[in-house]
């Protein structure tokens, strides 16, 4: 039998291998943990950086949806961009300017130590709700709040009529290129669109009174007046007959009083009632009514009252739409030279008494009773699927400056299709 030494050295060196190896796996687990370590911070960033940039684009695109709703907002507003029944101007008053004979669309500008500037909003999150900031002149100044996301809004003209381009820059805070200046933001986004004016009147009537059927004045002694020699001077545009034979007529001087009716156009006539509006208004009644900037009325049969409150400068309504047959009494005005209205009746409407209105009457029929009351008249024009009566005496004047600012000034702005981007 034999016996086998071990010596101590042996058994040292033998310790001290398994030390290294030890060691070596040490060092592979802890190089393996940092990587780890360091994938997962890089992740942590990249989550942070993506939800940031996330926050500041949605940012842009609600500073861009919010500022197209307050140009369909008809209500004055304050500084802070709310309703207020003091104030004197609209959203759209306050920061588009639109020149009624060419429709162009420019941004209201503000002077920067000599330079000028298109007038700029800028909004903070509060809580559940933006604060935001709306100067009629001078820089955009919100409230200071905690770290919450902020967006900021300006305006360009645009080389063709009726658009204009629309800027929403938003912001993890309130600074950077979103306002407060000497502050910063983590990250920042930007929406560039364009934004087109969709008129509350395409095409304009040739005569203060338009009917597809008959006018039948009787005995009143209804008055129409066209000046504008123009447009032909036109008073009465009949698809059906003109019985009017007390009618004060007045054309254009030089013209002749007899020439200034048209009666029986059998292609006025052949339309039906949809087409009569889509033509005049380039939309069909569904669409027309759906828009942002209309104001509908649901009645019932007497719309005096609840037109009144429409039109009250709290409100400021100027595009409406009366559900029904409706009926509207005098004394009562309705629009002014300087902001006309569009009513569209969707069934009959009566007017009675001195009622005067600036703007367009748009109705399924019309009629017009008992002006012997009072003043009576409607500057600007009247149309009717149907056909028009009445024993009033009304003034019917063809209004051309009233007609240019409600196609050109009244209406909803909406996203020009294919014309935003996010770059």
């Amino acid at each position: 039998m034999k016996t086998h030494t071990v010596s101590k050295a042996a058994l040292r060196q033998r310790g001290a291998a398994t030390l290294i190896v030890t060691l070596l796996l040490f060092f592979v687990m802890t190089m393996v943990a940092a990587y780890a370590n360091r994938n997962l911070v890089f992740e942590q960033q990249a989550s942070a950086n993506l939800y940031r940039s996330t926050q500041a684009f949605e940012a842009a695109e609600a500073g861009a949806e919010w500022a197209i709703a307050m140009l369909n907002d008809p209500r004055p507003i304050d500084e802070h961009c709310l309703p207020s029944s003091t104030a004197s101007q609209s959203f759209r008053d306050r920061y588009v300017s639109i020149d009624a004979a060419t429709g162009r669309l420019t941004p209201a500008m503000w002077t920067d130590t000599g330079i000028l500037r298109p007038l700029r909003i800028a909004c903070v999150r509060d809580g559940a709700a933006w604060d935001c900031s709306c100067p009629s002149d001078g820089p955009a100044s919100p409230a200071a709040h905690p770290v919450a996301p902020a967006f900021a809004v300006e305006w360009a003209a645009h080389p063709h009529a009726g658009v204009m381009q629309l800027t929403a820059t938003g912001c993890t805070a309130l600074g950077g290129p979103c306002g407060r200046e000497g502050a910063s933001a983590d990250a920042s986004a930007a929406v560039h669109l364009t934004v087109g004016l969709l008129p509350g009147l395409a095409t304009l009537p040739i005569a203060p009174l338009t009917v597809r059927g008959d006018v039948q004045a009787g005995s009143a002694a209804i008055g129409l007046q066209h000046l504008e020699s123009s447009s032909g001077a036109f008073t009465v545009h009949a698809g059906g007959e003109v019985h009017a034979p007390n009618a004060r007529l007045l054309s254009a001087p030089g013209a002749s009083i007899e020439a200034s009716i048209v009666e029986g156009d059998g292609a006025l006539k052949q339309l039906s009632g949809d087409q009569l509006f889509a033509g005049f208004f380039g939309l069909d009644k569904s669409l027309w009514r759906q828009q942002p900037a209309v104001h509908r009325l649901r009645c019932g049969n007497d719309c005096t009252s609840a037109l009144a409150q429409s039109l009250a400068g709290a409100t400021n309504q100027s595009l409406i739409w009366l559900d029904g047959d409706s009926t509207i009494e005098g004394p009562l005005a309705v629009g002014t030279p300087q902001r006309p209205v569009v009513i569209v009746a969707g069934g009959a409407l009566t007017i009675k008494g001195p009622v005067v209105i600036h703007g367009l009457v748009y109705a399924r029929a019309l009629a017009w009773q008992d002006a012997a009351a009072g003043p009576a008249a409607l500057h600007g024009a009247a149309i009717s699927e149907g056909g028009y009566q009445g024993n009033g005496t009304p003034d019917l004047v063809q209004d051309a400056a009233i007609l240019a600012a409600i196609k050109s000034r009244s209406g909803s702005f909406a996203r020009v299709a294919g014309s935003w981007k996010d770059f």
